[in-house]
């Protein structure tokens, strides 16, 4: 479904500064509905890699193939949702959702049943009127994921969509995104530093490894799609692949050995 050749971005000096190398030579493929998820380093270009498939910056060489299109800039089959608050503040929930319809000219008849679906595929019933001031932010993060869904994307992309809020709510908002991807077959692939979300959501876990980015290992989840919840944390598998990530990244000199999975 995604196809993705030796890319390789390289970042320019400004004001005499040397050039940055911040991908190298990366492939990648994935398949039609597979849950992807990135880790590694600060530093080793999991956003820059997401910013390139997004159409947000353009690589230095190499090819991205979507359904055997080359892509090259944004695409419509490609939705992002940002780690930062991204809901605008003055519509409400079903406004938020149906902006990107509009973006797209979907009708206005149609509109509104969709925006209705992806509300209630969301668990945002009863919230439909409120504006993101009046709601917690995992709940605005919900309305992010629900406009980005809204024109059905092919391709998700998620940039720690859940990093700034309290665990509770990451494992809760978890589980919710394994319901909605199984609901809708989206392909996703979602950066994350934290581990323990790393094999909870993945099919498999890109490891990445800093100056220059190159892919590490990949690693298979051994638990499949339909027994991965909230309720598998502690389990032996969970914790063997969990311990089996942080024994690549704490090999990187770029990660301190204190540091904490």
């Amino acid at each position: 479904m995604l196809t993705i050749n030796d890319l390789t971005l390289r970042y320019e000096g400004v004001g005499g500064a040397r050039p940055v190398l911040a991908l190298d030579r990366v492939s990648l493929s994935l398949a039609s509905g597979e849950f992807i998820v990135i880790i590694g380093p600060s530093g080793c270009g999991k956003t820059s890699l997401l910013e390139v498939i997004g159409g947000f910056r353009e690589a230095t060489s190499g090819q991205l193939i979507l359904d055997g299109e080359p892509v090259h800039g944004p695409h419509p089959d490609i939705g992002v949702v940002f780690q930062e608050d991204s809901t605008f503040p003055w519509l409400t929930t079903e406004q938020n959702i149906e902006f990107s319809l509009k973006h797209r000219g979907v009708p206005e008849h149609e509109r509104a049943s969709r925006v209705a679906a992806m509300i209630e595929l969301i668990g945002m019933r009863g919230f439909e009127k409120h504006r993101p001031s009046q709601l917690s932010g995992g709940m605005r993060q919900r309305v992010a994921l629900g406009r980005a869904l809204a024109p059905k994307p092919k391709l998700l992309l998620m940039d720690e969509p859940f990093g700034a809020l309290d665990e509770q709510s990451r494992l809760t908002l978890g589980d919710e995104l394994l319901r909605i991807w199984r609901a809708t077959a989206c392909t996703i692939i979602f950066i994350t530093h934290s581990l323990s979300e790393a094999a909870m959501l993945a099919d498999r876990v890109v490891v990445l490894q800093p100056r220059p980015g190159r892919i590490r290992d990949i690693v298979e989840n051994p638990t499949s799609p339909r027994d991965r919840t909230s309720e598998a944390i502690g389990t032996r598998t969970f914790t063997e692949m969990t311990a089996r990530l942080w024994g690549m990244l704490k090999c990187d000199p770029a990660v301190p050995l204190t540091a904490s999975p």
